[in-house]
């Protein structure tokens, strides 16, 4: 298929501690494209474990090509949502929180189309805070005021929680993921 990616491949070293339970998830930084490792095993479509071993450490080169917002979408171009569970949509049960975010969610409110609202809501968010790893928040404020309206400076989950707060507000289901993997349990291989 054709790539209309704008981002640049990317060679990275991926360390990984074993858990010693055989469940160790092969990692790379998104959109992974080749891993250099002896061996895999597949569990789940996009699910690759690494071998067994008594190695101290797995250690091993990938390639990635990230790829933006745009062209995830454009490998679909028919992309619906569909119908999430209740929680995917869940909204704060206060309506002073919810005023003040919509507050910044007016013009996208008239978006149409998911793409334009999911695209809003990177460019509001780049455009407004700014990542780091320092957060004081001296007010002492929920994180979300502190980030949105306060300090506007903040980490990954502070951007994952708000965009996934945002969508929700503008009707796209969403929730936030953390950690690498993990959560399902494939008997067949521990």
């Amino acid at each position: 298929d054709e790539a209309i990616d704008d981002f640049p491949q990317v060679h990275h070293r991926i360390s990984i501690n074993p858990s010693g339970t055989g469940q160790d998830v092969a990692l790379g930084v998104q959109g992974m494209l080749s891993i250099e490792v002896p061996e895999l095993r597949q569990v789940a479509k996009g699910v690759l474990l690494l071998a067994e071993s008594d190695v101290e450490r797995h250690v091993y080169k990938a390639l990635s090509q990230p790829r933006s917002l745009k062209s995830i979408t454009a490998l679909n171009p028919d992309f619906r949502v569909g119908r999430p569970g209740r929680s995917y949509l869940q909204l704060s049960p206060n309506p002073a929180t919810r005023k003040k975010w919509n507050s910044l969610l007016v013009d996208l409110r008239k978006e149409t189309g998911v793409l334009a609202k999911l695209e809003g809501i990177q460019k509001l968010l780049g455009e407004r805070c700014s990542y780091s790893l320092k957060v004081d928040n001296p007010q002492d404020l929920g994180s979300m005021e502190n980030f949105l309206f306060a300090e506007k400076r903040g980490y990954c989950e502070h951007f994952a929680s708000a965009a996934a707060l945002f969508c929700r507000e503008l009707g796209i289901p969403s929730r936030v993921a953390y950690g690498y993997a993990g959560g399902t349990l494939y008997p067949y291989s521990r």
